[in-house]
């Protein structure tokens, strides 16, 4: 039979294991019961016309509207020239080019008011928090905190750990002031 004082770490152990599961399990039946609560938390997340400016920044837009511009032009030349058959005999080689580097020009000298007006738009006219709300009230809170299991066990684990050691610390502690 054990001593009693060897008892100590043993049941530090217990306690440090069960704290720590009852704790985390804790968060994550109030999440489960209650997701209004994080609901309304994360919708209170709002974007400025500034931040999502801001994003548009890092985005090259010539870059990435070049090939849209190019088809778009082509397709609007060919357009004419259906419409116009005469102006077909015109709109060919150096012209159609001409044309398309002077279209492509006065497109790109928009891309910052069409930012400005794109984010202008999507601060006042997207409802970011409803948005988030929304999402997180269709989330399933079992299928979210599964993969979560076994860090809960990693970490009750750590708990159980702690708690011999203090409880080791404990039993030296008396041993040595005795």
């Amino acid at each position: 039979m054990l001593p009693p004082l060897y008892l100590i770490p043993i049941l530090n152990a217990l306690f440090g294991w069960l704290l720590v599961k009852r704790t985390v399990s804790g968060i994550f039946t109030g999440l489960q019961k209650n997701p209004h609560v994080l609901t309304q938390n994360l919708g209170n997340l709002t974007l400025s016309k500034g931040e999502i400016e801001a994003q548009f920044e890092g985005i090259d837009w010539v870059k990435e509207l070049d090939p849209l511009i190019d088809k778009r032009l082509d397709s609007y030349i060919e357009q004419i020239k259906q419409k116009i058959p005469m102006a077909g005999m015109f709109l060919s080689g150096e012209i159609v080019k001409t044309l398309k580097g002077q279209g492509k020009e006065e497109i790109y000298k928009m891309i910052p008011e069409l930012k400005s007006l794109l984010a202008e738009q999507i601060a006042t006219r997207v409802d970011v928090k409803q948005f988030v709300q929304n999402k997180v009230a269709e989330l399933d809170f079992n299928v979210l905190f599964k993969p979560l299991e076994k860090t809960l066990a990693i970490v009750s684990f750590a708990g159980a750990v702690a708690g011999f050691i203090l409880g080791c610390i404990e039993v030296f502690l008396v041993k040595i002031l005795s």
